[in-house]
C-alpha cells in the first residue's frame, strides 16, 4: 500500500469522526465502532481506546452497579466508646469510617481517622470525656438509582471523596467512593499497600488473625487445616450466629471446636469481622489455665 492511500484512508477516518461530532451520533455503538477502528489504525493507542470505551460505559451505570455491598463495609456505631472505635480502626486499617445510628441511616456521619489524632493527644494530657459526634463529618447520601457520571460530578463539586448508598426504603445498602468510579474508566487502582485481592484470613500476631464474617467455612477449614461443619449455613459468621443464636454485639467471645472467635464489627444483621485464636483443648476446657 502506497503513502498515498493510507493517507487516503486516514483522511476518511478522520471525517468520519469529525462527521460524528459535528452531527450527533445515532448510537454509543456507532460511536464506539469508529473509536475502535481508529485504534486499529493506530492513530489512538489500546491504552486511550480503553478509557474512552471506559467513559461510554460509565454513562449506562447506575451507582448500584459499582458500589461496595452492605456485607462488605465496616461501620462505626454512633455510640461507640473511644476504645471501641480504636479497636476497629487498628483491625481493619482503613483512612475513612461511615457512623451510623442503624440501618436506615436517620444519622450518618463519616469518621477521617486523622481526625482521631488530636482527640488522643489531649486525652493523654487531661480526663476530657469522648464524643465521638464531635469529631465526624457530614456524609453524602445517595441512592442506589444515581448515575455514576453524576455522582461523580457531584464528587468534583462538593470535594467529597465517599458517599453512603441507600436503597428505596432508606436503608444503607452499600458504599461507593470515588476511586470506584475512576476504576471504572482506567481499571483496577491498587497501591503500595493493597493487595490484588482482599484476604479473608489475615495473621495479624502470633496465633492471632481476623478474619472476614463472610469468609467460607471451607476456605476456614483449609487455611487452618480443620473440619468445622454445620451444613445449614456456608460462612463463618452464619456458623458463629448458629452457635449464639442471634447476631452478636461487637466485643463477644465464643469458643468453637479449638477456635475462640472475638467478634470485632457487626451491627443488627450481620457480623463483619473476627479476631480468632487458635486454643488448646487444654485451654478450651480450663479458660483461666
Amino acid at each position: 500500500m502506497n503513502e498515498s492511500n493510507i493517507q487516503e484512508k486516514e483522511e476518511n477516518l478522520f471525517d468520519r469522526i469529525t462527521g460524528l461530532f459535528q452531527s450527533e451520533p445515532q448510537s454509543i455503538d456507532e460511536l464506539n465502532d469508529v473509536i475502535k477502528d481508529a485504534s486499529e489504525r493506530k492513530i489512538i493507542n489500546s491504552d486511550s481506546l480503553d478509557m474512552i470505551q471506559g467513559i461510554l460505559e460509565m454513562t449506562d451505570l447506575r451507582v448500584r452497579d459499582i458500589m461496595v455491598p452492605r456485607s462488605s463495609i465496616i461501620t462505626i456505631k454512633s455510640d461507640f466508646t473511644l476504645d471501641e472505635v480504636l479497636e476497629t480502626v487498628t483491625s481493619t486499617a482503613h483512612s475513612r469510617y461511615p457512623v451510623i445510628s442503624d440501618d436506615r441511616l436517620h444519622e450518618s456521619a463519616l469518621l477521617l481517622v486523622k481526625d482521631l489524632i488530636p482527640i488522643l493527644r489531649s486525652m493523654n494530657q487531661s480526663d476530657t470525656s469522648f464524643d465521638l459526634k464531635k469529631i465526624t463529618r457530614p456524609a453524602m447520601v445517595v441512592p442506589e438509582s444515581k448515575k455514576v457520571n453524576f455522582l461523580l460530578k457531584d464528587f468534583k463539586k462538593k470535594r467529597y471523596h465517599l458517599a453512603l448508598v441507600i436503597d428505596e426504603f432508606g436503608s444503607l445498602s452499600g458504599l461507593v467512593t470515588i476511586e470506584d468510579i475512576l476504576e471504572c474508566i482506567v481499571g483496577k487502582i491498587g497501591n503500595e499497600y493493597s493487595k490484588d485481592v482482599e484476604e479473608n484470613i489475615r495473621e495479624v500476631a502470633s496465633n492471632v488473625y481476623h478474619v472476614r464474617g463472610i469468609t467460607p467455612i471451607a476456605e476456614f477449614n483449609e487455611f487452618f487445616d480443620c473440619e468445622l461443619i454445620n451444613d445449614d449455613v456456608e460462612t463463618v459468621a452464619g456458623l458463629v450466629m448458629g452457635k449464639i443464636g442471634h447476631v452478636p454485639e461487637t466485643g463477644t467471645r465464643i469458643t468453637i471446636d479449638t477456635f475462640e472467635f472475638k467478634v470485632l464489627n457487626a451491627d443488627s444483621r450481620r457480623i463483619n469481622m473476627f479476631q480468632v485464636r487458635k486454643i488448646s483443648r487444654s485451654q478450651e476446657e480450663n479458660p483461666a489455665g
